[in-house]
């Protein structure tokens, strides 16, 4: 009896998968991707069979189908980037630091936005080039310098012949400097002198890329703090010294001559200062010969910078650790003679030393403090500071 009640169930079962089968029009896509063994939904609309539980099946009510319905709904519902960083944020942070960080990212979306829709409007076509010139010399006076390099671009770009069209060219040159791009500033002025080289103005085109050159490796914390730009790698000074020194040979009697030259000067001392800087870093692990190279470079190709005593006292500190008497004198002699107040001389003239290095060969406290215990700064002896030499 068992039996066979077990076979009647058995061929039920089996022909109502059958009948659900042969009509696929009737079975829900849906349902085939919420169940795991890809069981047939029941022809009946208030019932659906649910997967295989211990070999039968298991009914479940419309209720349940429209659980499994949402829950699938949520599984193919798209990844919002937004929505998983908004959880993590508030998984890890508290919720007033979450909402914070949230504004932030947003208002900068935001801009980036606004700034690209700005840069995609045009001016309007029916201005004219006078029109357009007295824009960007408006904007130029009022300090606002994208809006002026826009009108300038787009003055060049409309009227290339025009009688202002030499003029946006030099107005540009000096919009990109004051909008902090250098680079371009220098694009610009070479672009001016490759199309007018015999052009009057220039002069000004050749001062405004040694301006530039002489700004452009500089950052945010350099433009707007006041730090010690001869630690900084002297490149770009090294280009405008060359740029200013090409307008001094060109243009000898042009008006920003002098201008240019005290440039070159101020250039010429950071140039010493930073040669200065590598010597001393070379004393300090103890590369004697490279550090007499560098105070000897100094000597011979920057005289009259503040520099010198510096680089002589380096040539003495360096030829006596090298055991080098003769060139040790003979260094020692011209300190003498021109600095004779130079800290590393004693009141009769006698070399007492240069600089000590505390940090040459640094303790474990210093070790394991990266420096913060213990000063890396080098002693100076006491002593006036160095008089400026007499002329006779």
């Amino acid at each position: 009896m068992f039996k066979c009640q077990f076979k009647c169930r058995f061929k039920q079962a089996f022909l109502s998968v059958r009948r659900v089968y042969h009509k696929k029009s009737l079975r829900p896509e849906w349902l085939s991707r919420a169940t795991t063994n890809d069981v047939p939904s029941s022809q009946y609309p208030d019932t659906v069979i649910s997967p295989i539980v211990h070999g039968q099946f298991q009914s479940l009510d419309s209720s349940a189908a429209s659980d499994v319905l949402k829950s699938t709904e949520r599984v193919r519902k798209p990844i919002n980037t937004m929505t998983i960083l908004t959880e993590k944020l508030t998984r890890l942070l508290p919720s007033f630091v979450t909402r914070t960080l949230l504004m932030v990212f947003a208002a900068i979306i935001l801009a980036g936005c606004a700034s690209t829709t700005e840069d995609q409007e045009q001016l309007p076509e029916s201005l004219s080039e006078a029109e357009l010139y007295q824009l960007s010399s408006k904007a130029i006076d009022d300090g606002r310098y994208s809006e002026a390099i826009k009108s300038l671009r787009t003055l060049e770009s409309r009227y290339p012949f025009g009688a202002f069209a030499e003029q946006a060219q030099l107005d540009i040159i000096y919009a990109y400097f004051k909008n902090a791009e250098p680079e371009a500033s220098k694009a610009a002025a070479d672009r001016f002198i490759r199309l007018h080289p015999q052009h009057p103005d220039a002069d000004y085109a050749y001062y405004m890329k040694g301006l530039a050159s002489n700004t452009a490796s500089m950052g945010l914390l350099e433009r707007y703090l006041p730090m010690d730009l001869t630690r900084r790698d002297p490149g770009q000074a090294r280009v405008s010294f060359n740029e200013f020194s090409e307008l001094l040979s060109r243009y000898p009697e042009s008006k920003y001559v002098p201008d240019a030259r005290q440039r070159m000067v101020a250039l010429r001392n950071r140039l010493a200062e930073y040669e200065i800087h590598a010597a001393n870093y070379y004393l300090k692990r103890k590369a004697y010969v490279a550090a007499v190279n560098r105070g000897r470079y100094v000597v011979e190709n920057m005289q009259q910078t503040p520099a010198v005593p510096e680089a002589l006292a380096i040539m003495v500190e360096g030829y006596q650790h090298l055991e080098l008497p003769k060139p040790a004198s003979e260094a020692l002699e011209v300190l003498r003679l021109n600095y004779p107040n130079h800290p590393a001389l004693d009141k009769n003239g006698n070399f007492v030393g240069y600089k000590v290095f505390e940090d040459v060969d640094p303790s474990i406290w210093s070790t394991l403090t990266f420096g913060l215990i213990g000063s890396s700064k080098p002693k100076v002896r006491n002593a006036p500071p160095p008089q400026p030499p007499m002329v006779n």
